[in-house]
């Protein structure tokens, strides 16, 4: 039996590994693409002003989309080769040569990429079709509203593709690299524990996050309202203080654990705590991702209808009937110049 026939009974054995792999780079080119697709439909690009707010907030939302789904697609990989280093550290025990195990995780690894990436790409549409309609039938349904398809949003779904396909390449050049046998064996079996924090380690990390709330949303509000000047974008670099303090606070819910006045339930958890301690920075790390992703998530869902009550307060207060919306660096027109 030849190693090719050896690795794809080994495949053909552990396919919920590689399912999970499928899964996760499909669901993040989808939702990448399609978002793209709707921002740079042509249809948005003429309704959105250039340079306004609402051009401003999409992009931060796609950024973090980005970013999320980036991030978690690597650790899927990561978690994939974790997986995968029973068999290849089987391989190199058994006298196998790293060039030739290096081929084959590659070609599979490209294989894998190349599959997902063009199944999310033809997904992302029919995926985009179906939210835009959504947004018609719950927001506006004009014949000005009519879904366009826009090429554009296929180059940043591409560009994406080959992005995560890079992620997945290096995490599989640094993993396959290793000259330790036995550390390749093992790292299924290799733990991340954390070690004890005290209790004002929580308490710090609610500090920080609510820290980082106040300076990077609350200010800037006040900066406006009160001195009619916007802080430059560098100021957003402030929302760092929130990140710190959500990953104290994660690290402090799995690490801290006290008997307390009631001992009855320290013990009846006291396996479960002690699991989650013992993969410590693994458990922490994948909270921290999904508080990130439902961050991101709650951000785009309530952005359009806060935006579409405060207009509509607008109008409600506004006694004319029509307003001039102006960049800030465009000079306004006067009252005398419109009643000429």
């Amino acid at each position: 039996m030849t190693i090719n026939k050896l690795y794809g009974k080994l495949r053909a054995y552990n396919w919920k590994n590689y399912t999970t792999l499928f899964f996760c780079i499909i669901l993040s080119v989808v939702l990448v693409t399609s978002y793209a697709l709707i921002y740079f439909s042509p249809t948005v690009q003429t309704i959105l002003p250039t340079g306004g707010d609402s051009r401003k907030q999409a992009i931060m939302i796609f950024a973090v989309a980005i970013l999320g789904c980036a991030v978690f697609t690597t650790y899927a990989s990561s978690l994939f080769l974790k997986f995968k280093s029973r068999e290849i550290g089987i391989f190199m025990a058994l006298g196998t040569d790293k060039k030739k195990l290096k081929k084959i995780l590659f070609s599979e690894i490209l294989l894998i990429s190349i599959v997902c990436c063009l199944l999310g790409l033809i997904l992302s549409i029919p995926v985009s079709f179906g939210i835009w309609k959504i947004f018609q039938l719950v927001i506006i349904d004009t014949r000005e509203m009519a879904y366009q398809f826009g090429t554009q949003g296929f180059i940043y779904g591409f560009i994406f593709c080959i992005f995560v396909t890079l992620c997945i390449f290096l995490l599989s050049v640094k993993f396959i690299n290793r000259t330790n046998i036995i550390d390749i064996l093992n790292d299924q079996r290799i733990s991340e524990p954390v070690h004890e924090v005290k209790s004002w380690y929580g308490i710090l990390g609610a500090f920080f996050m609510v820290l980082g709330l106040l300076l990077g949303y609350v200010v800037p509000s006040i900066v406006i309202n009160k001195l009619n000047y916007r802080l430059p974008s560098i100021w957003s670099i402030t929302y760092i203080f929130s990140a710190v303090g959500i990953y104290m606070i994660m690290t402090y819910v799995v690490v801290h654990a006290k008997r307390g006045k009631h001992p009855e339930k320290y013990y009846k958890n006291i396996i479960s705590t002690s699991m989650m301690r013992f993969m410590g920075k693994q458990t922490v790390k994948n909270m921290c991702v999904i508080a990130f992703l439902i961050a991101g998530a709650l951000f785009a869902v309530f952005y359009v209808p806060n935006m579409v009550t405060g207009i509509n307060e607008n109008i409600k207060k506004n006694p004319i009937d029509y307003t001039f919306t102006y960049n800030q660096s465009v000079n306004q027109i006067s009252k005398k110049e419109i009643e000429q």
